[in-house]
């Protein structure tokens, strides 16, 4: 007995709704094969690795999106597109601010430490390799004061970062004059309501029942679905761009057809006021 948990009657609506990305999605899989299918050395320079594997990540988030999407999972893709646009608005800047890279690497450390320190209160100290910790801890004590902020001027009291850079994602994608910029607001910002616990991911989810009532919105967000895979469309070739220019690759031509694959697809430049 076959057993499956996609929507069929979603995936029907969805090559109904969307015939032509459809049709030109194949292509862009293959450019984007075309762009990964090869080996970034570990001793090629950190900022070429950093927006290597950033833009692999991009790919992972647009199947996964394009997976949500074509199954009526607008709001699910919506979320996962907030980390999407990140990680491309991380590979633009640190593209064209490569003596960041290190300071990207570096906060490993922190994140490693808060690991443990999680682990240390969950299973107990005795649970814990004491050896790995150290070395951990070591590395650590090297890079923290470049993560460090100050809490009170007055007195001199510093506290930890909470990111690797004091840049916000919005301030990074101006600093990197990325296109991704202009975009902040419906692929970053309102994402980030409905990734957190939010008035706004509930109010989402609600419609009106008679005059002062509410009832909760079920069935598949197909509008949402269509604006989100519209929008990680953009990104995606945006971060294809990323790498064409980054590692001067012989694409160019390619990345047009895949921009006017975008256009036919979405009637991106006659609809551009709807754009994200």
């Amino acid at each position: 007995m076959f057993v499956g948990f996609g929507l069929l009657e979603e995936w029907g609506a969805f090559e109904n709704s969307h015939p032509v990305f459809v049709l030109k999605v194949p292509a862009l899989f293959q450019t984007i094969h075309k762009v990964f299918a090869r080996v970034i050395r570990s001793s090629a320079p950190d900022v070429d690795r950093l927006v290597f594997h950033l833009g692999m990540l991009c790919v992972e988030d647009f199947k996964e999106i394009l997976l949500l999407c074509a199954n009526g999972f607008g709001i699910g893709g919506q979320k996962i597109m907030r980390g999407l646009y990140e990680k491309a608005v991380t590979a633009d800047y640190l593209s064209a601010h490569p003596d960041e890279a290190i300071k990207f690497l570096d906060y490993f450390w922190v994140h490693t430490k808060k690991d443990i320190n999680h682990q240390k209160n969950l299973y107990g100290k005795d649970h814990w390799d004491s050896k790995f910790e150290a070395e951990v801890m070591r590395e650590y004590d090297e890079v923290k004061d470049q993560f460090m902020e100050d809490l009170c001027k007055k007195c001199g009291t510093k506290k930890p970062m909470m990111s690797w850079t004091k840049l916000n994602v919005e301030a990074m994608a101006k600093a990197a004059k990325s296109p991704l910029a202009d975009f902040y607001l419906t692929c970053y910002f309102v994402p980030t309501l409905q990734t957190h616990t939010t008035m706004g991911a509930i109010f989402a989810r609600l419609n009106p029942l008679g005059e002062n009532d509410t009832v909760f919105k079920a069935g598949p967000k197909r509008e949402e679905a269509e604006a989100v895979l519209k929008k990680a469309h953009f990104i995606i070739l945006n971060m294809l761009n990323t790498q064409f220019r980054h590692f001067n690759l012989d694409i160019e031509d390619e990345l047009m057809d895949r921009a006017k694959d975008l256009d036919e697809a979405w009637e991106w430049g006659a609809n551009r006021e709807d754009s994200p």
